[in-house]
């Protein structure tokens, strides 16, 4: 796994045609329970099986891909999405 997550590094998981899957594209976070990831392709799975599955960590992947979403969406941000 990366030592650091950047743009770059971010842009890099999107390369097709298998790379995009890696990238989370939800985050499921309930009180007393432990983060379920969902990938790209839609499978739900917990940090270690995405970590395994992928060998990027889905909490900083989503940092960075927050980040960059907010940076160049130039949308209205209404309340907590999610981002920590």
């Amino acid at each position: 796994m990366p030592t650091e997550y950047t743009d770059d590094y971010l842009k890099g998981l999107c390369e097709f045609p298998t790379g995009a899957k890696r990238i989370p594209a939800g985050r499921i976070a309930e009180i007393g329970s432990p983060v379920v990831w969902i990938d790209g392709n839609g499978q739900h799975m917990s940090t270690e099986e995405y970590k395994m599955n992928y060998y990027v960590d889905p909490a900083q992947v989503w940092k960075v891909k927050k980040a960059y979403l907010r940076k160049f969406s130039g949308g209205v941000r209404v309340g907590n999405r999610g981002d920590e």
